[in-house]
């Protein structure tokens, strides 16, 4: 048979990457604390938003992390959204912690334009985020058996979670944890963001200028 091609018309990016840096024992140990807080204050979720919980990068112990996540949402614009006179700002950021048979709905995220997760340090292989496919195509209307599963024919996807894994994605894309597995305390932190500078043009008639917010 002759050479094929299949072309990706109009791909969900997700970004990934690692951190260039070691844990440093501050940083450790300032989610060793976060991470006791949580499990005494709220045992029985994964989320503790209380005080300043739902800013954490702003904390001075985690300025290197939040250097690396900025650097890597510019870079995310620059290669594949290729706008010009925009920047990706940090808004709300936390922690999640995770133990054995927690999980976390399927859901987005509102009034943001990118989304991330930074896994910590002590994540395991199986530990993973499932991705959904965000529109409805002929392989939902159709529905062969499959041999084998693709980013072609598949309805989820999950990419699978590391020491120092960064992610982005479209905030808009749908995501879901499964019961987590095994007897150890996962951390992620979970961030949003939103653009600030000049959007469109104005010849267009689409212009529109963005500050960033408090």
């Amino acid at each position: 048979m002759p050479e094929i091609q299949v072309t990706n018309l109009f791909p969900t990016p997700v970004y990934s990457t690692i951190y260039d840096k070691e844990f440093t024992k501050k940083e450790i140990d300032e989610v060793e604390k976060i991470k006791k807080e949580s499990i005494k204050e709220v045992p029985n979720d994964i989320f503790n938003l209380t005080g300043d919980k739902q800013y954490i990068l702003n904390r001075p112990v985690f300025k290197n992390l939040k250097n690396f996540i900025e650097k890597n949402l510019q870079n995310y614009l620059n290669q594949i959204v290729c706008a010009k006179d925009v920047e990706c700002y940090i808004t709300q950021s936390w922690f999640t912690v995770t133990r054995q048979g927690m999980s976390h709905r399927n859901h987005c995220h509102a009034n943001s334009y990118l989304s991330g997760t930074f896994y910590m340090y002590d994540v395991k292989p199986d530990d993973k985020v499932v991705f959904h496919k965000k529109h409805s195509d002929i392989n939902d209307i159709l529905l062969p058996e499959r041999t084998n599963f693709n980013l072609w024919n598949s309805e989820t996807w999950p990419i699978n979670a590391a020491p120092g894994k960064l992610l982005l994605f479209p905030s808009d894309v749908r995501h879901h944890v499964d019961p987590m597995q095994g007897n150890h305390i996962r951390t992620s932190l979970a961030f949003n963001t939103f653009l600030k500078g000049r959007l469109g043009h104005p010849t267009a008639l689409s212009q529109l200028y963005l500050k960033k917010g408090k």
